[in-house]
């Protein structure tokens, strides 16, 4: 299907494919809300045609990670997310992490390999559903291919250092009442997507002092302006959908799109910057990277996602 009809620069049914993440604390960190989204591609798991369905956000939603060691101590023993039935009703799934002995349960969560990429996916495909709940669960997500655009393709959509984009997620852990639908706060680009960069961070120790020195991190990342909050963290940083103009090289003459373009997903929050008032987003190369080779973990081969979008019913 193809987005819904909508003046907003924010497709309505997007809001479905992110969730409200709420935690337990551990012994290094504390209880919060946070946000994640589905992201998902076409495979094999049960059924040939079954959807395989990732929950993305952060490490350090799923545990102590921080950025002084980059490693997790303590992993968290369970998620409570909430997700979305029909005609906008919600309700909330236990996803557990750990088994009865603290064990990671098998084929539930991976991790980004670089230990300085705050990145989670956790496998929802063998998640139980509530069996006393009388909601139908419909996920919403990306599709891996086609919504979730690399760093170095981002230009390539017509914007650039200064340009407006939008995070979606639970501020303060802040949602509408009546779906609880995420709120969406705008940015700008702070730096120039599509080039690398190298970020000297400030971080603490984990007994809470400052470390000796601040944390140099570089790679496909980007900042963004727009003081977003605590409780944005994992959530997707997404373009306007918007009717592009452009200027026509060969006849000079301006050109307007025929359809508006989608909300591409181009990264995901991973922290604010101190009081800067900047945001630290991690590219989706990243995810794009971790789901594929989660997708090889379970040995299900996959097969071309073909012309998904969202998972709209």
């Amino acid at each position: 299907m193809t987005q819904t009809s909508s003046n907003s620069r924010i497709d309505p049914i997007l809001r479905r494919a992110v969730v409200k993440i709420s935690f337990p604390p551990t012994q290094h960190s504390p209880q919060g809300v946070g946000t994640g989204f589905i992201v998902g591609c076409k495979g094999k798991w049960v059924t040939e045609n079954e959807d395989l369905l990732f929950l993305i956000t952060n490490k350090h939603i799923i545990g102590d990670w921080t950025l002084a060691d980059g490693n997790i101590l303590e992993t968290r023993s369970q998620l409570d997310v909430l997700c979305y039935g029909g005609a906008g009703q919600f309700t909330h799934v236990e996803i557990p992490l750990l088994d009865g002995n603290g064990n990671l349960l098998p084929h539930r969560m991976r991790l980004a390999d670089d230990p300085w990429v705050d990145v989670a996916a956790i496998f929802l495909n063998n998640v139980s559903r509530p069996s006393d709940s009388q909601i139908p669960l419909e996920w919403k997500y990306f599709d891996v291919d086609t919504y979730l655009v690399p760093f170095d393709q981002i230009t390539s959509l017509e914007v650039g250092l200064g340009d407006q984009v939008y995070a979606l997620g639970y501020l303060y852990g802040y949602s509408l009442a009546d779906t609880s639908y995420p709120l969406v706060k705008s940015g700008y680009f702070a730096t120039v997507p599509g080039e690398n960069f190298a970020l000297d961070i400030p971080c603490q120790a984990r007994n809470g002092m400052p470390e000796g020195k601040p944390k140099r991190l570089e790679g496909k990342l980007f900042a963004v302006d727009g003081l977003i909050m605590p409780g944005n963290s994992g959530g997707p940083i997404v373009l306007a959908s918007d009717l592009k103009i452009r200027l026509n090289p060969t006849t000079k003459i301006f050109e307007t799109a025929s359809e508006k373009t989608p909300n591409y997903a181009i990264g995901i929050v991973s922290g604010g910057m101190g009081i800067s008032g900047l945001t630290l987003v991690y590219s989706c190369d990243y995810i794009i990277d971790l789901v594929k080779k989660f997708v090889a973990e379970l040995g299900r081969p996959r097969t071309s996602s073909g012309d998904m979008k969202w998972n709209m019913t």
